[in-house]
């Protein structure tokens, strides 16, 4: 993974040219509304526990932030908008059979052609944000967090992990996946291998 950040003028200026064109996406469309509300949520998630951290770790804050702007940018794309996309690129099959992850891919390509994100760091929490991934460093895994327990949302266990979140960033990780996968067994649907080693890898490794 890429270990720069975007220095904070790169990131000013591209932050606007994707806050301009998520504002015209979501002016037609109630529902694309809601999910611009979220992504800028995760983001202000990201940098609320970044600043709780209070300079103690190296983090590529901007970068994060610019993932969390565009994490869920496609996911309200129909599904043959999305298969149209993932033609055009290679993915994983495990991840072909999981409809809720093809987003992640078709986001990450959209930042790569239509914002000139090259930034293989950036590209990688898109594309892995749902799962999470045993490579995540602390960045990472806030971003991974912050997406689940960013303030607009109210599922099951969003307060204790917020809660988690403030103290130790480590316990909420650990616990934001057992939720998840609680939410996965429940539904009786497929856990992804990538989920698993990410939370075998915090159990066993902590955070690199």
């Amino acid at each position: 993974m890429i270990k720069s950040d975007y220095d904070n003028d790169s990131y000013n200026k591209l932050r606007d040219e994707i806050l301009n064109y998520i504002s015209n996406q979501s002016s037609r469309n109630p529902k694309q509304k809601r999910r611009f509300r979220h992504m800028l949520k995760t983001e202000e998630m990201v940098k609320k526990t970044v600043d709780n951290l209070k300079g103690k770790f190296h983090i590529k804050e901007n970068c994060i932030r610019l993932a969390a702007l565009l994490h869920d940018i496609t996911k309200d794309y129909p599904e043959s908008k999305q298969r149209n996309i993932l033609r055009q690129i290679k993915i994983p099959k495990e991840d072909i059979m999981i409809k809720g992850l093809w987003h992640a891919w078709t986001a990450s390509e959209i930042a790569r052609t239509k914002f000139k994100i090259s930034n293989r760091y950036i590209l990688d929490l898109i594309r892995f944000h749902p799962t999470g991934h045993k490579n995540f460093d602390l960045g990472g895994l806030i971003f991974f967090i912050s997406d689940f327990c960013e303030e607009t949302r109210t599922h099951t266990g969003v307060e204790e992990v917020r809660k988690l979140l403030a103290k130790d960033v480590k316990k909420a990780g650990i616990l934001t996946i057992k939720f998840k996968t609680g939410y996965l067994i429940n539904d009786n649907a497929y856990l992804h291998s990538r989920g698993i080693n990410f939370y075998n890898r915090l159990i066993q490794e902590g955070v690199p």
